[in-house]
């Protein structure tokens, strides 16, 4: 082969991988680069898109927040519910009640603040039960959950006896009922008697009581 033909297929190869490289290059810019070039919109895009969703997630949980009762007041017609929760064996009981009376035109404040009145007087059956604590658990325009909670009592007392005008006055457990007034005079007592009535003497049963008045009733 001469040389010249030689040179003359050297020179159309390189023309030929020249013509392929600038048909690639051309062909790179227009399929690849815009789609580059979405994907990266849609990207602002999605991001954007999540912003505003966590924005306005944000404004719903501050909205939630903000309803905590304390321009509500209680209603005789909205659903109430009473809760009690027992911890000796983790159980929840609910119970659907009528508004107490003493609650209705209440604020939030004044629900907080008779509930825990009534945690530190409770009435008999919530201390035979073991009353522990009484809780505001919900408070919105239609609905207020209160709970009980109660860890039952190792002891259960039914009576007490407390010393009044030197006298034996027979209470309920709650300490406020009286059950009955007795003639007997404290200085009567044995000493040891005498010491626990004046402190403030806790009886278990009926049983007990009648025992406890026998032995010490002239």
């Amino acid at each position: 082969m001469k040389p010249k033909y030689i040179i003359c297929l050297i020179l159309l190869c390189a023309i030929m991988l020249t013509g392929y490289i600038i048909a690639y290059n051309v062909s790179y810019r227009i399929n690849y680069i815009p789609e580059s070039k979405k994907q990266s919109e849609d990207s602002s895009k999605d991001s954007i898109s999540n912003n505003d969703s966590q924005t306005q997630n944000s404004d719903s949980q501050a909205n939630v927040k903000t309803d905590t009762g304390i321009d509500i007041t209680v209603k005789k017609n909205m659903e109430y519910v009473l809760e009690k929760y027992y911890l000796d064996d983790y159980s929840l009981v609910e119970e659907k009640r009528k508004i107490p009376t003493e609650l209705i035109g209440n604020s939030r404040e004044q629900v907080i603040k008779y509930l825990k009145e009534y945690s530190e007087s409770p009435s008999i059956d919530d201390i035979k039960e073991g009353i522990i604590s009484y809780e505001l658990i919900a408070f919105t325009n239609e609905k207020m959950i209160l709970r009980k909670t109660y860890k039952k009592p190792e002891t259960v007392y039914e009576y007490y006896l407390k010393a009044e005008n030197d006298y034996i006055t027979i209470y309920y457990i709650d300490k406020k009922t009286v059950y009955d007034y007795t003639s007997i005079c404290v200085d009567s007592l044995p000493k040891a008697v005498k010491m626990e009535v004046t402190k403030g003497k806790y009886i278990e049963t009926i049983v007990d009581l009648y025992d406890f008045l026998e032995s010490y009733s002239s």
